[in-house]
Formats: C-alpha cells, sequence, structure tokens
C-alpha cells in the first residue's frame, strides 16, 4: 500500500531504536525513561557509553552524544550507517529497509527539516535537559581524575591544581584535554593531533545559537574585579596560574559572539575586561573589535599587550613567569592599569622612530648577502641596471607589436635557465603562446649554431601548428626536437599563471607567498600587463584603480623581497615620438612609484625622416631599451638591440 511521505517519515523516526540495535549492533541500556549506549559517531571512539536516546515532545526518538555532540534521528543515524551524506539518499534507503511504499519523490518539508545545526529546543524536555547536564558531569568528573594520567598540562607550565579548579579533565581514549564550557558543552585539545584537527567544541543541545567560552562563569563569579579576555583555553590556564581570571574566546573569529554573551549579563558591570589576544597580526585585529565593542557598551575595557615580546600567555608563563605574575599583580588596581597602558603607548611610539629600525635596516644588508642581484641575461642591459634586477617595482613600456612581451619572456627564460624561478602572470596571451615564443626563439638560435639556413626556423605557429609537421624535413624536425628539449631544461623553473579579467594584485600576492611556502625560493615576478589588470574597486575611476595596482605591486616587492617587472603600455600619442615618461598611460603613479622606468622605442625615432613603417618592414628590427628613471643610479645611454620578430629574438646589438 502506498503511503504519504510524512507517513513514512514518522515511521522511520518511529524506529530508531530498532535500527540503532539491529542495523548498528548497539546494545541500548534502559535509563528511566530513556537508554544509553555507545556513540554511533565514526570518529568518536566512545569505549563506555555516551550517547542518549530519549523521545522528544513530538513523541518520536532521538539520538544525542553528551561527549561529542553529534545528535539526531533515524535518518541522520541511516546516513552514518550508510555513508550517505543527503537527505535524498538516506530517505530512500530508509524506505527500503523498512519495505515502505512511499508516494513521488521525496518532499521539500523533509529536506527543510534536515538543515543543519537545526536545534533540538523543541523536541527536548527540561526533565531530559536535566539528565544530560547530570551525564555531563558524572562523566566529567572521570575525566578530571583521570588529569594526572597526562604530563601535557604540566609541561606547559599549567599545575594540576589549577586545572582541577577550573574541572579542567584528560580523555586518555582519544589523548585529549577537556575543557568544560558550560554545564553541557566542552571543548577539547588533541595533544597528538595535526592543527587542523586539534580543537574539538561539543553542540549546545539548549539552543545552538548560543556560545559558551572556557571560564566564563568561574571569571564573572570570582571575587577579584579584573578579568582576562585571551583566545585559547590554556592561555585562560596561564592567567589562572600566574594569579589572575580569565575567559577563553576559543578562537579570534568568536570576538562578537563573546561580547554578544556578555552584553546582557549583569555581571559585567562589577567587572574591568582586559583585552589580551595573542600578540600577533590576527589577534591584534580581534583584540580592537572586542575593545571596541566593550567601550561602545559602556564596559570598563583595557587592551593591553601584557606579554610584551611573547606570542601569549602560555609562551610567556613558560619563559618568564615572574613577569607575567609581576604584570597581573600590577593590573589589580586601576593606577597600575593606567601606568601600563601609558608605557605601552610610549613603547609603541618610539618603535616608529629611526633608532628602532637600525638594527633591522643591519640584518637587511646581511640578508642580501643570501638574494644576490639576479641577471638578465643580456650583458648591457645588466651593466645599466648595476648588474640585474633586484627587489623593487620594474616598469617596461612600448608601443603595440613592438615586442615588449617577447623582449620580457626572453629575459624570463634567460633567468631560468640560471636556476632562478620566474613566476609570469599572463593576462593576455595563452600559457601555451608563451611556451610557443619561448622554442620557436630556442630554434633559431639553434639554427645559428649550425651555422644552417633560417628557413629552417620556426615560427609561433609553426611549433603549434600540428598540420605542418607533415611537411617538414628530417632537420627541421631535429631542430624543433632540440628546441623543445633545450626549453624543457629550464621549464621547470617557470611558473605561468593565466588571466582574463580575473588576476588582481591580491590574486598575486597570494600566487607568490604560495610559491615562496611551497618552494623555498623567491621568484622574479612578471606581470604582462599593467592595464589588465583586475581593478580593485569597480566604482573606482581608471587612474585609481591603476595608482592602487602600483603600489600594491610594490608592496609584493617590498613584502616578499623579490623583483616584480610589469610591462605596460603606451599613450597612442607616443606612437611616433621617442619615449618619455609622459608616454606611460596614467603615467602620475608609475613614473612616482617605479623604482625602475624603462621604455622600448624603434631606433631613430623622432629624427628627422624617420619612418615607423620602414622600421618595422626591417629584419632584423633595430630596437632601442631607453631607461627614463633609475631611482637608485644613473640614467645610462640607450641600449641597442636587434630584434627577430618571426622567431621571438632579441640580441643584444
Amino acid at each position: 500500500m502506498t503511503i504519504s511521505q510524512s507517513e513514512a517519515k514518522t515511521i522511520v523516526k518511529e524506529n530508531l531504536n530498532d535500527f540503532l540495535e539491529n542495523y548498528m549492533g548497539r546494545d541500548l541500556i534502559r535509563q528511566g525513561n530513556s537508554y544509553i549506549t555507545n556513540c554511533i559517531n565514526p570518529e568518536h571512539a566512545d569505549n563506555h557509553p555516551s550517547m542518549s536516546v530519549a523521545t522528544g515532545k513530538e513523541g518520536l526518538p532521538y539520538y544525542h552524544c553528551f561527549s561529542c555532540g553529534a545528535s539526531g534521528d533515524t535518518f541522520n543515524a541511516i546516513g552514518i550507517a550508510y555513508n550517505l551524506d543527503n537527505f535524498r539518499s538516506q530517505a530512500m534507503k530508509a524506505y527500503d529497509i523498512y519495505g515502505l511504499d512511499v508516494e513521488n519523490s521525496i518532499a521539500k518539508e523533509f529536506v527543510i527539516e534536515q538543515k543543519p545545526n537545526k536545534t533540538l529546543q523543541n523536541t527536548i524536555t527540561e526533565e531530559q535537559i536535566e539528565a544530560l547536564k547530570m551525564n555531563f558531569q558524572e562523566n566529567l568528573k572521570d575525566y578530571v581524575n583521570n588529569l594526572s594520567k597526562s604530563p601535557y598540562l604540566e609541561n606547559r607550565g599549567i599545575s594540576e591544581e589549577t586545572a582541577k579548579s577550573l574541572n579542567v579533565g584528560y580523555d586518555e581514549r582519544d589523548n585529549s584535554i577537556i575543557f568544560p564550557t558550560s554545564d553541557l558543552t566542552f571543548s577539547s585539545r588533541k595533544i597528538d593531533a595535526d592543527q587542523k584537527e586539534r580543537y574539538k567544541k561539543s553542540k549546545n543541545v539548549i539552543d545552538d545559537q548560543r556560545a559558551n567560552f572556557f571560564g566564563y562563569e568561574e571569571a564573572l563569579n570570582s571575587a577579584g574585579d579584573v578579568v582576562y579576555i585571551v583566545e585559547g583555553e590554556i592561555d585562560a590556564l596561564s592567567i589562572y596560574e600566574a594569579g589572575g581570571q580569565a575567559i577563553a574566546l576559543g578562537g579570534v573569529t568568536l570576538a562578537t559572539q563573546f561580547y554578544n554573551r556578555l552584553e546582557g549579563d549583569k555581571r559585567k558591570q562589577n567587572k574591568t575586561f582586559i583585552v589580551a589576544l595573542d600578540n600577533d597580526e590576527a589577534g591584534d585585529r580581534a583584540s580592537d573589535v572586542l575593545a571596541g565593542k566593550l567601550h561602545k557598551g559602556q564596559i570598563s575595557q583595557y587592551k593591553l599587550n601584557i606579554y610584551q615580546g611573547y606570542k601569549d600567555a602560555n609562551d610567556m608563563l613558560k619563559a618568564d613567569r615572574e613577569q607575567l605574575e609581576a604584570n597581573i599583580s600590577m593590573l589589580k588596581t586601576k593606577e597600575g592599569r593606567d601606568a601600563f597602558l601609558q608605557e605601552q603607548k610610549r613603547k609603541a611610539y618610539e618603535a616608529k622612530s629611526a633608532s628602532s629600525k637600525l638594527q633591522a635596516f643591519i640584518d637587511g644588508i646581511a640578508d642580501s648577502i643570501n638574494t644576490p642581484v639576479v641577471s638578465t641575461g643580456f650583458n648591457g642591459l645588466d651593466n645599466a641596471l648595476d648588474g640585474g634586477f633586484y627587489e623593487g617595482l620594474y616598469i617596461l613600456g612600448a608601443v603595440s607589436s613592438l615586442g615588449k612581451t617577447t623582449f620580457i619572456l626572453q629575459i624570463a627564460d634567460q633567468i631560468a635557465e640560471s636556476g632562478q624561478d620566474v613566476l609570469i602572470f599572463s593576462l593576455e596571451m595563452a600559457e601555451s603562446e608563451l611556451m610557443a615564443k619561448s622554442i620557436s626563439r630556442n630554434t633559431i638560435k639553434e639554427v645559428i649554431a649550425r651555422n644552417g639556413d633560417s628557413k629552417n626556423a620556426k615560427t609561433s605557429r609553426g611549433i603549434t601548428s600540428g598540420a605542418r609537421y607533415a611537411f617538414y624535413n628530417a632537420e627541421e624536425h631535429d631542430i624543433i626536437e632540440k628546441a623543445t628539449n633545450k626549453y624543457a631544461t629550464y621549464a621547470n623553473n617557470i611558473y605561468i599563471v593565466e588571466g582574463m579579467g580575473n588576476v588582481g594584485y591580491e590574486v598575486i600576492r597570494d600566487r607568490v607567498k604560495e610559491h615562496i611556502d611551497a618552494t623555498g625560493k623567491h621568484p622574479i615576478v612578471i606581470v604582462d600587463y599593467f592595464q589588465i589588470l583586475a581593478p580593485s574597486n569597480e566604482r573606482a575611476t581608471d587612474k585609481q584603480n591603476i595608482d592602487k595596482n602600483v603600489t600594491e605591486l610594490k608592496r609584493v616587492s617590498r613584502d616578499f623581497k623579490v623583483p616584480v617587472v610589469a610591462i605596460s603600455s603606451f599613450n597612442r600619442q607616443n606612437y611616433n615620438n621617442k619615449v618619455t615618461m609622459e608616454a606611460f598611460k596614467e603615467s602620475g603613479a608609475i613614473e612616482y612609484s617605479a623604482d625602475i622606468l624603462m621604455g622600448l622605442q624603434f631606433k631613430g625615432i623622432g629624427d628627422n625622416g624617420f619612418s615607423a613603417l620602414e622600421a618595422r618592414r626591417k629584419d632584423p628590427r633595430e630596437i632601442e631599451v631607453v631607461i627614463l628613471k633609475n631611482r637608485n643610479g644613473a640614467i645610462p645611454d640607450a641600449i641597442p638591440y636587434k630584434y627577430y620578430p618571426m622567431f621571438n629574438y632579441f640580441t643584444e646589438d
């Protein structure tokens, strides 16, 4: 008999106990009006019963694990048992198990009901909540009693007495420290896990929206009037160890949730809160946010760097317990807090002086030994640049089709041949086009090395057009093979990022960082070309976006200690004139921010009788590199080149 979807749903949910016993092999042990059994969460090694199976207000059973927070109904259990991650597949499996003939497709109401983070608040009774709390507290006692089995906290400078005063325990099943965050929730820290899997928080059965924090009740109920706000639970324990009271946020992203919790708590009026998150960039940002909210809410607060040169409370406790204790003792009085704040302001201002940066300057000179100048592979250009590329922003401009991409690509290949990594952001040409240019150049170099006929060298199209290969002679095939093999010898040092309007300075910064983190090498960064970088602000003018991109590319160079070489187009009115700074589009920011400003031009351009058309017809073309600005050196004469456009090849004349 066909039944409705609503009837099918009820039947499946009513059979939770049956499914747990007969399909998942769980022994249900009656405990009052509910049952307890081992948790069905596969990631929870539950060696003694931690999961409750009870009946909600709707008269339908549900399960909840007080330890890991797993909760749900029969559909959720089926999903776990059969590794089904969406409700539709769970329901179809359920109907098959119980032989239900259900009308049409799965109802939308089922999908809505299974939304994540759905609270059990409307289906759980006060009596059941109290039972869960009692069960949690009984298990927590076992964890607290087990604390002496792990030396972890002792190794972090925290005594067993301090930890037990806040009901901190140890779960030997998964080697984790348990931090209670309420009378029904906890966070835990797996001692041996990697950073990603180390921390876990249990769900709040009563109200999914409420955030709970380790040490919250103890700190607000304490006799002292100063409460520290820190990031991690171990940092909170460190504050207690040094004589203070603290609340752990559990992460910088929970600063706003903490304020929302505190805002409605009358006990806050008797406390002064010292915001002391981790001494790093993320912690500083979150401290500003939280301190600002406390100030706006008229809650007494100070934002203080009590850790001085250490990252957090526990680092300082381990390294200099005496000073941490002295700081906390000083900050117990308003006079001490005001004096500490004034001293912090003084040190922050003095840190802006040249004296404070002198050692970094000296260290930078020593570091430069390990980051030598990078040769461009062109002797004349290296001489003009005092050896080659250094950390800084280099911009090369030219009129359309004069070979600026080819010139920079040849430099990139020559740098890669020397063993240096090159990271190319190609915003106009495909990766295959750049590779074809490089191999084409290698064919003419191979022909020259053989004293052969230039007709056997190949253009970029001659490389990429597979149909032509059937008509090449044996020598041509051999030249292409050797040119390709030559490229292969240094291609592992070249990384090409294609982009079409979607690459901005943020992408460049992220990829440079990723490259350094992955390889340990600082690459030469090439951007082709500058004017088609994605705008940083769609509402800004072209000039404002170019100004911003120039500034950020300069910052990439400075922050990562790498040369950044960007290609720029020219204004049209400069096509028949010598290269000048005014030739660069939106030239203000480029002119003032670039360390080196260079341009390509035809030899003789601007002279009487010069014809751009005739200059283009020459083979090879006569090209000059003109250096317009050199922040750290002299302006040399123009550097002459011969350019073979068919084969993407430049030689110094």
